[in-house]
């Protein structure tokens, strides 16, 4: 069996074999080079360039190599990456356009945000513009084309707001009002979601909305939980940045409250009701992200906190500090039990 490199290599040399020669054509070139993700992955990725193109699929090799680890043949593996990048490529009318040709104006309305770790991202998070929320990073995208499982969209770089002449500032407000426009955040009761998800359950009520009481679902702690995400369930997580709905939300569930980073597309809300212990909110999280949730959905292990009187959001250690100068002093070491002595 190859290692990543290896197998990589291996691809490069003998993808032409499999690709249509009618649709691709002599003057093809194929490349691989690592990407660098959001959420710190790194990620091995391999573009199939015709001739006069200047937005082509990125086909990602990390899942094709775990296939050759488990046997799956060459022969089949080079066959599947062929058929994905022509489906990518026969399912989504992307348009030709390069990035000097773009005009912030032109492109403003498909902007949108994505959520990722800060801290896990740091290496990715220098080439591109981004704003801080607590431990979380916004970042820029580009909506190109999509279809009903298919979204193309293209990163937005520093180089890029540059050429612009748009302050991040600027780009963070078009893409905050595009998010209130056309995305906009909702809240579901947990129980309501995971029937909605049932087909014959009805769809959740966003308790968001007028005067919805809210319910108060029981997970395996015993404290109720609700979902934050945007009307598309895609990238949804990204809804913390919008400040005026978070404060809706305090408003809605009576006060303070934790964010459990569930993946990009949702953050998940329990009220503080003063009995909670971080650490083990911290362990749930950590827990069912390794267990339920795929890598390239991965956004965090790290719980965050929403201050109603600040109005913004405390990541771990702010709120590990506040809990400190909350806790009295007994002249004994280490913090009291209970939830103003977050145990770590």
């Amino acid at each position: 069996m190859m290692d990543k490199r290896e197998f990589a290599a291996y691809i490069l040399m003998h993808l032409e074999e499999a690709l249509d020669s009618s649709v691709y054509g002599p003057d093809t070139l194929v490349s691989i080079a690592e990407v660098h993700k959001a959420g710190g992955r790194k990620m091995t990725g391999l573009t199939v360039r015709k001739p006069g193109e200047n937005i082509i699929p990125c086909i990602y090799l990390d899942e094709y190599h775990r296939e050759h680890l488990e046997g799956r043949p060459l022969a089949e593996i080079l066959e599947a990456i062929a058929a994905q990048d022509a489906g990518l490529r026969g399912n989504v009318d992307v348009p030709d356009f390069r990035e000097e040709d773009l005009s912030f104006e032109s492109v403003c309305d498909a902007i949108y945000m994505q959520a990722c770790d800060t801290e896990r991202s740091r290496e990715y998070l220098k080439g591109v513009p981004h704003m801080e929320t607590g431990d979380i990073s916004a970042i820029y995208r580009i909506r190109i084309a999509e279809t009903d499982d298919i979204v193309q969209s293209v990163e937005i770089s520093i180089p890029m707001l540059e050429m612009w002449g748009v302050s991040l500032d600027e780009l963070h407000e078009t893409a905050l009002a595009n998010h209130m426009e056309y995305r906009q955040t909702v809240m579901y009761s947990m129980e309501e979601l995971i029937g909605y998800r049932i087909p014959e359950m009805g769809e959740p009520a966003d308790l968001l909305e007028g005067t919805h009481p809210i319910p108060s679902p029981q997970i395996s702690v015993g404290k109720p939980m609700y979902v934050l995400t945007n009307r598309e369930q895609t990238h949804g997580a990204a809804c913390i940045f919008d400040k005026e709905t978070m404060a809706r939300v305090a408003a809605k569930l009576g006060g303070n409250f934790f964010l459990l980073p569930s993946s990009v597309h949702e953050m998940l809300a329990v009220p503080d009701d003063g009995q909670i212990d971080y650490r083990e909110l911290s362990e749930a999280v950590y827990d069912i992200n390794r267990m339920a949730v795929e890598p390239r959905e991965f956004l965090s292990d790290k719980v965050q906190y929403y201050d109603r009187q600040q109005k913004k959001i405390l990541g771990k250690q702010e709120y590990l500090e506040l809990q400190k100068e909350q806790i009295p002093q007994t002249g004994e070491e280490g913090p009291e039990a209970g939830h103003a002595a977050p145990r770590m």
